[in-house]
């Protein structure tokens, strides 16, 4: 943004739209489907969240682990409502960069910074989560109290840094993918001035991480292995790794993504069934927290039951009734 609002002279040069629109009809840029899919998707995944993100808003920000998994389900509601839908919204419609250049550009900065906020912040949780498995006290040390603020201030900032002076990686509808190059299709960007080595070397960077947190996942499970099995801190152990677990797998999301990506551009020109696909992938692994939330976490799927008042009784050995308390 930082090049769209002080440096206009320059951004005109490389952002222009002087070329016709209409040289590819709107008929040539559409993929209605595709875009259905994408707006289909945003709604599931942001109607899943709104429970969760309700329930820890309410209950559970005075807690560590709850605080930084709010702002992963914020970033990632963000990034769907208008990101994806906009993607979506462009499909259908067979818009382009050049088909309203503001609000689109602005979109896309946002969406490099969510993606930073995201996955930065699902570290956070990953690292927090194994200190608390390996070492409870170092674990405090970093996280306790206000300090988890602190944490969850070098992500905001990093979000900023990235909307602000990050180069964007616009959607375009021809292609129904996002590019670097918001002309794609119109104008070749032989030159590469729409490169964007930091996004690079982040997703590296990101890759490698994932990669160390496994290894001290599966570190840390061999060495607890027998206080696992016995003693008075097994449950409290076997807690910790099912939380570490969680942290994990919504770690692994952004990783997947970039993995995917990764892969289908080493050759020349990648199907369109292929890019596709990718786009549900981003989207869907936006998404997966939310699940996650719910299926994995025993305290925020029985705060949501308690939340929309209701309550599971046992009534024998095989039958659970759900009953609706009618309190006037």
């Amino acid at each position: 943004m930082e090049f769209f609002l002080f440096r206009r002279a320059e951004f005109d040069k490389l952002y222009n739209c002087s070329y016709d629109l209409e040289s590819i009809p709107k008929e040539k840029r559409a993929h209605e489907v595709h875009g259905y899919i994408q707006i289909g998707l945003v709604i599931i995944f942001v109607l899943i969240y709104i429970p969760t993100l309700t329930v820890l808003a309410c209950k559970f920000l005075n807690k560590t682990a709850y605080q930084i998994m709010f702002l992963i389900g914020m970033s990632d509601v963000f990034m769907l409502s208008f990101n994806a839908m906009l993607c979506g919204i462009m499909s259908v419609t067979g818009a382009v960069y050049c088909s309203a250049p503001t609000p689109i550009y602005t979109i896309a900065c946002l969406g490099m910074g969510l993606w930073v906020l995201s996955t930065e912040s699902s570290v956070i949780l990953a690292f927090y989560r194994c200190l608390e498995l390996w070492r409870p006290f170092v674990a405090n040390a970093l996280f306790k109290g206000k300090r988890t603020l602190v944490w969850i201030g070098l992500a905001l900032t990093h979000f900023t840094a990235v909307f602000s002076f990050g180069t964007p990686i616009v959607y375009n509808s021809l292609f129904g993918t996002m590019l670097l190059n918001p002309h794609a299709g119109y104008i070749e960007d032989k030159e590469e001035k729409f490169s964007n080595f930091h996004h690079r070397l982040y997703n590296m960077s990101l890759f490698f991480v994932l990669i160390g947190l496994y290894i001290a996942f599966v570190c840390l499970l061999v060495s607890k292995r027998k206080l696992m099995s016995c003693g008075p801190s097994s449950q409290m152990l076997a807690t910790q790794r099912r939380s570490l677990i969680q942290a994990l797998v919504i770690c692994s999301c952004g990783a997947i993504s970039d993995a995917y990506w990764f892969i289908i551009f080493l050759g020349p020109s990648p199907p369109q069934a292929a890019i596709f696909m990718g786009m549900y992938t981003t989207w869907i692994l936006h998404g997966v927290p939310g699940i996650i939330y719910i299926s994995m976490n025993k305290t925020i799927r029985g705060s949501i039951y308690k939340a929309f008042d209701f309550k599971n009784t046992k009534t024998g050995p095989s039958t659970v009734t759900v009953s609706r308390r009618t309190d006037q």
